[in-house]
């Protein structure tokens, strides 16, 4: 981006200079090097110092681009370069490493390696998502949570209902969950609205007596019907799933609940 510099002193050194200390330095300058930058300012009708601002302005404007198209200069280790080789020869790769690892470094190469691609990058948080977006090359990774991306395709549909919390008896009333031994129709709501919590944090594909929290056993020990209550708990949790899921239901559901939602359809 610069003029070649006369014989001598590197005119590179000189906008290192500037460069690191923000402002022109023209008495540094060699005798050829003045000439040489009243010689080109000439045409624009600037000064020395108003070329070497506009040097100046270029460089930083070339900074500051480099870092949004180029990679950054960090050397890889074996298994990432590997990594890396593997993905740019068309293999479908899968690291497994602990935090702090360089596994975003890794899809950071792949990217820049891949420009006629688009990517799609997903973090467990929005901190994350956001951040991991500014190190990608511009427009060639989309960068979200699991549940943004669960709300494009499914969640919007319950926008209306994700400010609210989900009560038992509410469930109750429109499920018509009964009374069973000791057990009242609020508390049997709210153990299924726990069960379908607990469904929606799991990798199961339906529901079960093991979505039933440990910490209810108690509840069970001093009833004799207690396996007929744990299979009617799961069956109304089953109805439950089924009414939450209609579009025109009215009770509140959690952001946790379209996201499981949106994975029980295999996307």
């Amino acid at each position: 981006a610069f003029p070649p510099p006369p014989e001598g002193r590197g005119l590179h050194a000189v906008y290192s200079m500037i460069i690191s200390n923000n402002k022109t330095y023209t008495a540094q300058l060699s005798e050829k090097h003045h000439s040489f930058l009243m010689n080109l300012g000439a045409n624009s009708g600037l000064n020395i110092d108003q070329t070497l601002g506009k040097l100046l302005d270029m460089n930083i404007t070339a900074r500051n681009a480099n870092k949004k198209t180029t990679p950054a200069g960090v050397a890889l280790t074996g298994q990432q370069q590997q990594a890396v080789d593997l993905a740019l020869q068309g293999h479908s790769i899968q690291v497994d490493a602990c935090a702090g690892s360089g596994k975003t470094t890794i899809l950071k190469r792949i990217s820049y390696g891949m420009p006629e691609k688009h990517g799609l990058y997903l973090a467990f948080n929005r901190k994350n998502a956001d951040a991991a977006a500014r190190t990608f090359p511009p427009n060639s990774v989309d960068c979200m949570t699991p549940h943004r991306l669960a709300y494009q395709a499914v969640g919007y549909k319950f926008s209306k209902r994700l400010n609210g919390k989900l009560k038992g008896f509410d469930l109750a009333r429109e499920i018509n969950i009964e009374v069973i031994g000791s057990f009242t129709r609020a508390i049997l709501g709210e153990i299924v609205v726990t069960v379908i919590d607990q469904f929606c944090y799991s990798a199961d594909t339906q529901i079960g007596e093991k979505h039933i929290p440990e910490s209810y056993d108690s509840l069970f020990t001093d009833d004799s019907n207690s396996i007929y209550v744990r299979q009617a708990i799961i069956s109304y949790a089953e109805q439950a799933w089924d009414l939450l899921s209609q579009e025109d239901c009215v009770l509140p559901v959690s952001h946790d609940f379209y996201l499981k939602l949106w994975g029980l359809s295999n996307p």
